[in-house]
């Protein structure tokens, strides 16, 4: 058949193997959902936050920036891994989701508020970005290897694929854990910056 074009007679030769037998085909976009909802309630809930705290005095603001995000992305999370348990019909999942997401997103809130308090709203340059390519760099919708050269060096030099595998090792069974290192320092990182400006000021 070399060098022929395609007919219905031609024979197709596929082996296939099943990864993953879902109970539900929610499971298929559930790591997608918790990534993005990861990245877009840490992004908005920051800019609420450090909007609303602005006017106050700096302990106060740093104080009320620390604890707010634990609070606030807990219940969030809460409901997220409800409706992806739920949709998914993964009962097994729903404590490792809640927890993950909860994580992820008090982690990017503590981060993205550092941000701001340093830069104000001009962070929203770096962080617009970062928050909207989350889905190609996470690899929750394909694989990073599958992008354009640049985006897959972006996507490296920051782990959204280590959250992405998380969450699809969540919802999955497949291996993969969140890069804790990289959330710790992002947390810290966050946390020096609220609350060095608050005492260095």
């Amino acid at each position: 058949y070399k060098n022929q074009l395609p007919t219905s007679g031609m024979l197709v030769n596929t082996n296939i193997e099943t990864l993953y037998s879902s109970k539900s085909l929610a499971s298929v976009s559930a790591p997608f959902v918790m990534s993005l909802t990861s990245w877009l309630t840490s992004m908005v809930g920051s800019i609420l936050l450090f909007l609303a705290t602005k006017k106050m005095s700096l302990l106060n603001r740093a104080y009320l920036r620390t604890v707010i995000p634990v609070m606030v992305m807990g219940f969030a999370s809460l409901i997220l891994a409800i409706i992806i348990t739920l949709t998914t019909l993964q009962w097994e999942a729903f404590f490792m989701s809640w927890l993950s997401v909860w994580l992820v997103s008090v982690c990017l809130s503590w981060l993205f508020l550092g941000a701001f308090e340093i830069i104000g709203l001009a962070a929203l340059l770096i962080i617009l970005p970062l928050v909207q390519y989350q889905s190609v760099l996470s690899g929750s919708m394909m694989p990073l290897s599958a992008a354009p050269e640049w985006l897959e060096l972006v996507g490296n030099l920051v782990p959204f694929d280590s959250i992405g595998n998380a969450y699809r090792a969540i919802i999955f069974g497949s291996d993969g854990s969140l890069p804790y290192y990289w959330l710790l320092g992002a947390a810290l990182i966050g946390l020096f910056l609220s609350w060095g400006s608050a005492v260095f000021k």
